[in-house]
């Protein structure tokens, strides 16, 4: 059966303690209903590309690293994430699905997504090996040079 990714995302992440999130774009809107729906108490690792470009063009909220720091979470970038994955406790989706109203199709004419269980041969603990030993966290500088990018270009669209 066919199903929403919003649904998917939404059974998955529902009281979990943990929560692992990669996507390359992401959304507050989106974000913010995925973090609501975990313990308040859970440990969250947010993982994104975040370039100036994604930001410039809005495909990403500058403003989703304060509401993980915010949880107790770390935001980090990998300036080649392309793999939409998601893991809340022992529950793991990936697929084509960003994290944003339009890839989790709950907006009005969302994308056609994919977001299911991974098969029994990807290996998700190596995948979080990699991911973690390849990304960085985001410093206070760096925030302020994004945001001063985006204050400065007419073109951003909010």
């Amino acid at each position: 059966m066919f199903g929403n990714p919003w649904d998917a995302l939404l059974a998955a992440c529902q009281g979990a303690s943990t929560a692992v999130i990669a996507a390359p774009y992401i959304k507050l809107g989106a974000l913010t209903k995925t973090l609501d729906a975990l313990r308040c108490d859970a440990a969250i690792e947010v993982f994104t590309r975040w370039n100036p470009e994604d930001i410039l063009s809005g495909v990403s909220d500058l403003e989703c690293r304060a509401l993980v720091v915010e949880r107790g979470g770390r935001f980090r970038l990998h300036n080649r994430l392309h793999a939409k994955y998601f893991r809340f406790g022992q529950s793991m989706l990936v697929g084509s699905a960003n994290l944003t109203a339009s890839g989790l199709s709950y907006a009005h004419r969302g994308n056609l997504e994919i977001l299911c269980e991974p098969g029994s041969g990807f290996d998700a603990n190596e995948f979080e090996r990699t991911l973690r030993q390849e990304s960085r966290d985001v410093t206070d500088a760096e925030f302020l040079q994004m945001a001063a990018i985006r204050r400065n270009q007419p073109r951003y669209a909010r």
